[in-house]
This record gives structure tokens, C-alpha cells and sequence, in this order.
């Protein structure tokens, strides 16, 4: 509500009619998963749409322009759960079943953890720093997030390209055959 008064110069209402393109987005790109299904599944999937949540971020809050505000919006909508819901899947398939409670238990509190520190260092590089610098901060950091990941991807990638290397020593036995 702060953004939309002091930048985009709009009533709270504003702020409101901005948070349902959100999430009306939000909710039709999570159809659009369950209909995709385990496609979208993916690390590479999970990265790109973390680097898009935080470049459409920056562009709701870097703006000045409402008609931009709510493009950027209802993109980051939409990209959000292209984030989330895979993730999650990833996490689950990458964990013994046995421990699923304790990683997931383990993902929301550092999930909430998270949330109240960024909501506090927000608060203050908003007032240090204005809103469009602190916007541009905090949607960076996803796009750092996604870029870390995809390192490690190229990376794990380049290890299975390269064929392994047997150093051992293959002792042979004479033949009885007789050679020709």
C-alpha cells in the first residue's frame, strides 16, 4: 500500500485491485501446472521462473506507471507458482519418504523464517534507500538465486558428458584357445 501511494500515486484500493491480478494469474498458471504435470517438474524449470518472479518484481516496483505495475504483476502471478509447486515436488522426490515430515517441517520454517527477515530488512532499505532501489535490491535476489542453480546445473551436466575414466588394471588369464 505504501508503493502504490507514495510511487504510483493511486488510493489504497489501488493496492487491492493490483494483489487480485496477482492472484487470479497466480491461480490460472496453477491450473495450467496440474495440466502440464510432472513436465514442469524440473530444476531448470524451478530457476527460471524464480529469475522471472524477480525480474517482474522489479518492474511492479521500480515503476511509476500503473498500466506497467499491473503487467508486472499478474506476470509475477504467473510465474510464482511455476516456482513453488515444482520445487516442492523436487524436494519430496529428493528425500527418503522417511523424512519427508522433518524436510518439510524443516522448508516452512525456513520458509517463515525468511519471510520475517526480509520483511524487516525491507522495511529498512526502503526507508534507507527509497523504493525503486530497495525493489531492484530484493528482485535481484532471485535472479541470483536462479543464476546459483543453473551454475550448479551446467555444471553436474559437464561431469555426466565426460566419459568416465577406468583406471584399474584388467588382469588376463591365458587362453586355452589356441591363438591364430
Amino acid at each position: 500500500p505504501l508503493y502504490v501511494r507514495r510511487i504510483l500515486h493511486h488510493p489504497p484500493s489501488t493496492f487491492a485491485l493490483l494483489q487480485t491480478a496477482f492472484g487470479i494469474m497466480m491461480v490460472l498458471m496453477g491450473l495450467a501446472i496440474a495440466r502440464v504435470g510432472d513436465r514442469a517438474t524440473k530444476a531448470w524449470v524451478v530457476a527460471l521462473s524464480a529469475a522471472l518472479c524477480g525480474v517482474f518484481a522489479m518492474g511492479y516496483l521500480s515503476t511509476p506507471y500503473l498500466s506497467v505495475a499491473y503487467i508486472s504483476i499478474a506476470l509475477w502471478g504467473a510465474a510464482t507458482p511455476w516456482f513453488t509447486t515444482p520445487m516442492r515436488t523436487l524436494l519430496q522426490r529428493a528425500t527418503p519418504v522417511e523424512v519427508h515430515g522433518r524436510v518439510f517441517a524443516l522448508d516452512e520454517t525456513l520458509r517463515s523464517w525468511s519471510m520475517a527477515i526480509a520483511t524487516g530488512s525491507a522495511g529498512f532499505a526502503f526507508s534507507h534507500y527509497g523504493y525503486r532501489r530497495a525493489g531492484m535490491l530484493y528482485g535481484s535476489l532471485p535472479i541470483v538465486g536462479a543464476l546459483f542453480v543453473a551454475s550448479g546445473m551446467v555444471h553436474r551436466h559437464r561431469r555426466r558428458a565426460e566419459p568416465p575414466t577406468d583406471y584399474t588394471l584388467v588382469a588376463t588369464a591365458p587362453s586355452n584357445e589356441p591363438s591364430p
